[in-house]
């Protein structure tokens, strides 16, 4: 494995970008990374703490002995997320997020943080993703690494200490060619997971609301749909929309149940990227973990869009 560390100006508790080569053996990788490639990044990297048993020496060995569930082992009270969706001067639809997740840790020593995965490509086109910044509830900065492997951004929060009870994670991010012509519909269609179909988790209480810029609000033809369970789930949730804002707000979601939206554009709103053709499944989405699934609820079909 070879590791090719890239340190931007930034303060200390900013990020630090990692290109990721596994063609060679172990090298030693702080904290989650570990974890990650000697695992082979399993399904449940979407939230994978900081430890494992084998790499703890000392007092973090013991403590971790304590515990008797897994890493995996807690919940989100909350999730909320802002999705803004405009055009750029190319007239390419471009996406600002701001995601608040509130994670409910246990009271002993078990994670030290969250790790969550991006897509970097849409359908043969860079969707450019962008980490901006992570924050607490009180908007300080939260310490985080982002690593790049097999088509996903990684960000690995925290650092080496625990984590316990409450905790916030409010994570902001830009990306772009977020909506794609569909051929199976004939409109632009704006067609996302906004929360994923296989986290480990449960998520007490969910809200989201997408945004659509005045320019693409002027396209839209009035038709959305909104699906929420397992994958290749048809079952519908509510989803209102008003002024080209569309929110939509789910409880009680067991550990693998998502939400997903899609939402019709006028055909030739956007300008669409060089390699988009047509709408097929992303197969990365049902073995990793991805806070925004382009496209996997697609096999279920229901969208009708046109």
């Amino acid at each position: 494995m070879e590791v090719a560390l890239s340190l931007p100006g930034a303060p200390a508790t900013a990020h630090r970008t990692r290109s990721l080569s596994l063609s060679k053996g172990l090298v030693t990788l702080p904290r989650y990374a570990r974890r990650m490639f000697w695992q082979s990044i399993p399904r449940s990297l979407a939230l994978l703490a900081v430890t494992a048993g084998m790499l703890l020496t000392g007092s973090a060995a013991a403590s971790a002995a304590q515990s008797p569930t897994g890493v995996d082992d807690f919940d989100f009270t909350s999730w909320d997320a802002t999705y803004e969706v405009s055009l750029n001067d190319e007239g390419r639809a471009t996406m600002h997020v701001e995601e608040t997740r509130v994670a409910a840790f246990p009271d002993f020593d078990q994670n030290r943080g969250i790790v969550i995965g991006y897509p970097e490509s849409y359908q043969g086109a860079t969707l450019n993703t962008t980490i901006l910044s992570v924050r607490d509830e009180n908007g300080d900065e939260v310490p985080y690494e982002t690593e790049e492997d097999d088509g996903l951004l990684y960000v690995l929060t925290g650092n080496d200490d625990y984590v316990q009870g409450s905790t916030t994670y409010v994570i902001e991010y830009e990306m772009r060619d977020v909506i794609l012509a569909a051929s199976e519909t004939g409109v632009d269609e704006f067609y996302w997971d906004l929360l994923p179909l296989n986290s480990t988790q449960d998520v007490d209480s969910f809200h989201a609301d997408v945004i659509f810029s005045d320019e693409l609000a002027a396209h839209l033809t009035g038709n959305a749909s909104c699906y929420q369970g397992r994958e290749r789930s048809t079952e519908s949730c509510e989803l209102t929309g008003e002024n080209g804002t569309f929110s939509v707000t789910a409880d009680g979601l067991a550990a693998g149940e998502g939400v997903t939206v899609a939402i019709a554009l006028e055909p030739g709103t956007v300008t669409q990227p060089l390699r988009a053709s047509r709408m097929l499944p992303l197969t990365y989405c049902h073995t990793h973990w991805v806070a925004a699934q382009p496209y996997s609820r697609s096999s279920g079909g229901s969208r009708a869009l046109r």
